[in-house]
């Protein structure tokens, strides 16, 4: 009886591990790169080994060989794949086919180009040695990894194309990364190889020297055409570069500590504004750092995160390279919201270790994500729902679920929810660089660790202490528990399939298709019951469709279920009373509703936005229609100029500034500063209802002078204004960080070299 091959033995055995590791546990990209980096190099080994005995025994047939070494491999694929499936069947609700192509087109075409790697390796020596034809088919394999590796270290790449190995598309974080054409092309491109080899292998196995020279001749053929395709790969979109970056994008801004890489139709205000930003941040985190970068930062900023994740990978994720000095984020108004915290990344690159700059092991290669992420959140603390890092991470220690400093220093990052793991890393970095100062953390930052279990355990006591110290507002709480439905893709059932069906949600929603996003919430309840943010959307979607009466009923029994955070319950409840004016003129039916939301603790934006909606409520017609146009959801949604046109039609005979609020909001969000300073002057000078909206007013002013000043479209002295507002008004998170970064863009020209 003859033994069962090695490698199908080898390949069901790592599927059946695989079974216990949730996220690579059903077909998908994680599966999919784990068999595609353990896999080939086994099944070449096996293969090698084995051509080699038979040929040193005298029995190897040539003819033959070639095709058990192509169907082996295939066999142990199909066990693979069988036994992915079998564990997927075992969770019916997880059950999805779109992870299989990652299967078929990943580890299948490298087991079999493995093998065949393997066969020649076997048929190498005059004496044949098994074991060092098996370690030379494995040193092949590798030496692919090798250049992949080399590939993403000189190019601004997140994503890998291996010919043994398959594609792997970007950071993890990612969740709704689709199947890309360009794995069909790149694939496409293996067959070549794998015929060309295969030709060459039979070919001196046939009898008749004509049929020889065809193979050969053939084979010569594939090859050529495998290496010219390679050759044009960047083309193609197997790999990047910055030439090609630069191609698509068009445009080049030169600083003296920033290059901007910018879409070609970037006005050229926009250019100037966005490069003092970049130097502005360059400066002020070097400062604060006590580090100097001799070389100027590259930013390549995108015009979506589809042409981002085309050119580099990773379209819903901002990306820094530190060993590069580059930093890949998308276009954004201004003060852009994360450009900050990827130059953070490039700017600590002067005290991470060689050669990849950042901190953790094998030269920062294996990142401490608590440092790496930490550090950026800590020196730009971004707020998120007008709350800082502080405040998240004393919001999720009043609620019992702060992540351990130990957890967040490894794979534990990835195991909560990201916006837990960035704000308490961020708040937990933050207190150890105050606690012990620019230079220890240097040397934490090199080693790639904050200390010892001991060190870490005494440094999270002291920063809980800390944070029992920090004030909360009345929605934070709240805010933290809506924030923590996201578990975190490794700590997720069905993480990347709940990704899928939420991104096809948004789409729907964006298209107007209201049966497609209902069926979506649907989906994602089948998963989870308990989803809060699927039952809320489920109202949402209901309320878009025109089913008022049915979204009002599932927002009763939302409101009984204390597991639901408030915010989604103010969001429901406003989108609602949006839909009862908007659809039914039913202005009491949408008052209530808006009245029900604006109850509900939520952030300052949201309150802001609702009090404006009932502000509209009571108004003249004219009024509230040109209102209800800028600020409501509407089932058909106005063009941007119409909106405008509405709003300036009615704002000079408003008796007071909410229509000139709303004019000069819009401006601003359309990058108009200078036009929007004449309106938000007119809204102040009209008055304003509410506190939360004067203030708001006074905030878009500020940031306006200082955005048209960079812009070189007016003086000075408007910089000067708008810092000195910031700094005077810097009270709540939101507009602290603006200030932050207002001050360190507009308010050190006078300090730099």
């Amino acid at each position: 009886m003859r033994r069962i091959p090695f490698e199908i033995l080898a390949s069901c055995a790592i599927a059946l591990v695989a079974c216990f590791v949730e996220i690579a546990a059903v077909p998908g990209i994680e599966s999919a790169a784990v068999f595609g980096v353990l896999l080939p190099p086994i099944v070449a080994a096996a293969t090698a080994l084995r051509s080699a005995r038979e040929r040193r025994d005298g029995w190897h047939d040539r003819a033959t060989s070639v095709l058990r070494a192509m169907l082996y491999p295939s066999v142990a694929f199909v066990f693979v794949a069988c036994i992915s499936v079998a564990r997927q069947l075992t969770d019916p609700t997880c059950f999805a086919w779109d992870g299989l192509p990652w299967l078929v087109f990943g580890p299948w075409p490298g087991m079999v180009l493995a093998a065949l790697v393997g066969e020649a390796c076997g048929r190498l020596f005059q004496r044949p040695r098994p074991r060092l034809s098996a370690s030379l088919a494995v040193l092949v394999v590798f030496s692919a990894y090798v250049v992949v590796v080399a590939e993403i270290a000189a190019t601004p790449a997140v994503f890998v194309f291996t010919i043994f190995g398959g594609h792997w598309p970007g950071p993890v974080y990612d969740e709704a990364t689709t199947f890309p054409t360009t794995f069909v092309t790149y694939r496409s491109v293996t067959l070549l190889a794998i015929g060309a080899l295969a030709l060459a292998l039979r070919s001196s196995a046939a009898k008749r020297a004509g049929l020889a020279g065809a193979a050969r001749f053939l084979a010569l053929l594939l090859a050529a055409g495998f290496a010219a395709l390679t050759y044009h790969g960047a083309e193609l979109g197997h790999r990047t570069s910055v030439a090609r970056i630069d191609a698509a994008l068009g445009g080049i801004v030169s600083g003296t500590r920033c290059v901007l890489h910018v879409p070609s139709e970037m006005p050229a205000l926009e250019r100037r504004r966005t490069l003092a930003e970049c130097e502005g941040h360059v400066f002020a985190i070097e400062r604060a750092l006590h580090v100097f970068r001799r070389a100027p930062l590259h930013a390549f900023i995108y015009r979506s995160p589809e042409e981002k994740g085309a050119l580099v990978g990773a379209s819903d994720t901002y990306v820094a390279k530190p060993w590069r000095g580059e930093v890949h984020v998308q276009r954004e108004s201004f003060p852009h919201q994360v450009l900050r915290h990827e130059i953070v990344h490039v700017i600590a690159a002067a005290i991470g270790p060689w050669p990849f700059r950042a901190s953790g092991g094998l030269g920062g290669l294996l990142t401490n994500p608590q440092l790496v992420e930490g550090l950026a959140v800590a020196l730009a603390p971004e707020p998120r729902d007008g709350l800082t890092p502080d405040q998240w991470s004393r919001a999720m220690l009043d609620l019992g679920k702060l992540p351990r400093a130990l957890a967040l220093a490894g794979a534990g990052f990835l195991g909560q929810g990201s916006g837990a793991s960035y704000s308490a890393s961020g708040s937990f970095i933050a207190y150890v660089l105050r606690a012990r100062g620019a230079s220890a953390m240097h040397r934490m930052y090199r080693r790639g660790q904050v200390g010892d279990t001991a060190s870490l355990l005494r440094y999270e006591r002291g920063w809980h202490a800390y944070l029992r110290t920090v004030a909360l507002p009345p929605e934070a709480l709240g805010l933290a528990r809506q924030r923590l439905e996201d578990h975190g893709l490794f700590s997720t059932r069905c993480a990347r399939l709940r990704a899928r069906i939420t991104m096809r949600m948004v789409d729907s929603g964006a298209r107007d298709d209201h049966r497609g996003a209902l069926a979506s919430c649907r989906a994602l309840l089948a998963i989870d019951a308990r989803d809060a943010n699927a039952r809320a959307a489920e109202v949402l979607a209901l309320a878009r469709a025109g089913r008022l009466d049915e979204a009002e009923s599932k927002l009763r029994r939302l409101s009984l279920d204390r597991a639901i955070p408030p915010p989604l319950l103010a969001r429901s409840a406003s989108v609602l009373g949006d839909r009862w004016f908007t659809s039914r003129r039913d202005a009491a039916r949408a008052s209530a509703h808006l009245r029900a939301a604006l109850a509900i603790p939520a952030s300052d934006d949201t309150m802001r936005s609702l009090e404006v909606r009932l502000a509209a409520m009571t108004r003249p017609e004219a009024e509230r229609d040109a209102i209800a146009l800028a600020v409501m959801e509407s089932e058909d949604a106005p063009a941007e100029a119409w909106v405008a046109l509405s709003l300036e039609s009615v704002r000079r005979t408003s008796n007071d500034g909410v229509p000139s609020y709303l004019l000069g909001r819009r401006l601003v969000n359309a990058g108009r500063y200078r036009a929007a300073i004449p309106i938000l002057d007119d809204a102040a000078s009209r008055g304003l209802p509410t506190g939360r909206l004067i203030r708001e007013a006074a905030r878009l002013r500020a940031l306006s002078l200082v955005a048209s000043c960079l812009e070189g479209s007016s003086p000075v002295v408007g910089c000067l204004e708008g810092v000195a507002w910031y700094r005077a008004h810097a009270t709540t998170p939101s507009i602290a960080f603006e200030s932050q970064a207002i001050g360190d863009i507009a308010g050190s020209y006078g300090e730099r070299p």
